[in-house]
C-alpha cells in the first residue's frame, strides 16, 4: 500500500492483502476473518488477533478510518 500523503509504501503479506481486499470490496471484519479461516491454516483467535493488530497500526499511520 502506498501512503499518498508521504509516499511510504507498506508492505503486508498475502494474509493481510487477503483481509484487506475483503474489506475494501464491502466486507466487515468477520468476513475478513472467515476468508483468512478458508484460505490459511490458522486458529480463529490468530486471525483475528493479527487483523485488529493490522488494523490498528493503519490507523496509526493514518492509513485507515476508524
Amino acid at each position: 500500500m502506498l501512503d499518498e500523503r508521504s509516499g511510504l509504501y507498506w508492505l503486508v503479506n498475502s494474509t493481510g492483502a487477503l483481509a484487506l481486499q475483503v474489506m475494501l470490496d464491502g466486507g466487515d471484519i468477520d468476513q475478513a476473518i472467515a476468508a483468512i479461516l478458508d484460505r490459511y491454516l490458522v486458529d480463529r483467535d490468530t486471525a483475528a488477533r493479527d487483523l485488529h493488530n493490522l488494523l490498528a497500526r493503519l490507523r496509526e499511520a493514518g492509513l485507515v478510518a476508524a
